[in-house]
Formats: structure tokens, C-alpha cells, sequence
């Protein structure tokens, strides 16, 4: 089992929240367990032996008892979880500060507005500083953009196949065949 998949049940979690001041008789993680849990001693016993499998305990046996304790090497493999936890919050917060300003698409898309194809612009962007080998990337301004709006809106307002077939009537589309070959 990988971390990840021990960590994930709540019983383990709280198994290991007992032990990790030192060690504990399983039959003291047993009395918590049961108790808060309701599950059977054998059920308590598969967690621990879960856990010590996986090396997130160690056991010790004192004559009749057994002692677990945490074992900190695996959770060394998880401590990545609070940068990632603190990437998260800054996230939650930069969008909770933001949310006014932030479209929300799936409302445009039922209310049967467009969608910006921003990313589009940007590909485009990239293909042409690559065509024409360039290490920076275009300068806008409105001669230069206006071409581009004109096919972000023939795409938006789905017209600029027409447009091509109008400017080009010869124009044929990838699909011209399959769409002859469904109407046959």
C-alpha cells in the first residue's frame, strides 16, 4: 500500500494520532478504537497491522503486551503535504479575494454566451513566433490583433466556415466527405 492509501482511512489516522506520543498497548489502541469507531478488536488489530506493514508503527513486544509506536521514516515520504497544503490555502485565498473578478463559465455556457478562447490567441501566438523564429513574443497593437478578433469571432458566432467558403469557394473541409457520405 502506498501512503497515501494508509493515510486515507480515518481509523488509521486516529491509530496513529494515539501512538504517536510513544508507545501504547494495543489493548489500550484497541478500547479507543472500538470505543469511537465501534468496530470489532480483530478490525483493530488488521489497522495495526496495516500500519506496521506499511512501517508507519513498530511494535515491541514486553512480555505478554504489545507496544506500537510511530515510526517517523514513512512519514517523512508525506511531509511534502504542507507545502502543498500551504500552496492550496494561498490559492483559496488569491481566488476567495479575486472571486468578483473571476468569470464563471459554466453560468455563461448555460445562459448560452461565448466563451473566451483567450487560449486560442495564445497558441497562435506561440505559432507564429515559431514560423517566423522569433524568441520574443508579438507586439499587439490594432492593426495587428484586428485579423486575429475577426477569427475569434467568425469562430465565436460559428461563421467562419462560411466566410472561407464565400472568400474562397473552392474551399473544401476536412469533414466535407463524411458529411457527404452520411447524407447519401
Amino acid at each position: 500500500m502506498q501512503a497515501f492509501e494508509v493515510l486515507g482511512d480515518p481509523v488509521r489516522r486516529r491509530v496513529l494520532e494515539l501512538i504517536a506520543d510513544g508507545e501504547v498497548t494495543s489493548g489500550a489502541v484497541c478500547a479507543v478504537i472500538r470505543a469511537e469507531f465501534g468496530i470489532s478488536q480483530p478490525a483493530v488489530s488488521q489497522h495495526l497491522r496495516v500500519l506496521r506493514d506499511s512501517g508507519f508503527a513498530t511494535v515491541r513486544a514486553a512480555g505478554t503486551r504489545r507496544l506500537y509506536a510511530v515510526s517517523p521514516e514513512p512519514l517523512r515520504e508525506v511531509a511534502g503535504i504542507d507545502r502543498l497544503q500551504r500552496h492550496i490555502s494561498e490559492l483559496l485565498g488569491y481566488l476567495e479575494r479575486n472571486q468578483d473578478m473571476l468569470v464563471h463559465y459554466a453560468a455563461r455556457r448555460r445562459r448560452g454566451e461565448p466563451i473566451s478562447t483567450a487560449f486560442v490567441e495564445s497558441a497562435v501566438n506561440e505559432i507564429v513566433a515559431k514560423r517566423m523564429n522569433k524568441k520574443q513574443q508579438m507586439r499587439w497593437n490594432r492593426t495587428t490583433v484586428q485579423p486575429f478578433l475577426d477569427v475569434r469571432t467568425a469562430v465565436l458566432n460559428d461563421a467562419l466556415e462560411d466566410a472561407f467558403r464565400h472568400r474562397y469557394p473552392g474551399f473544401r473541409s476536412d469533414n466535407d466527405d463524411q458529411v457527404r457520405s452520411v447524407g447519401a
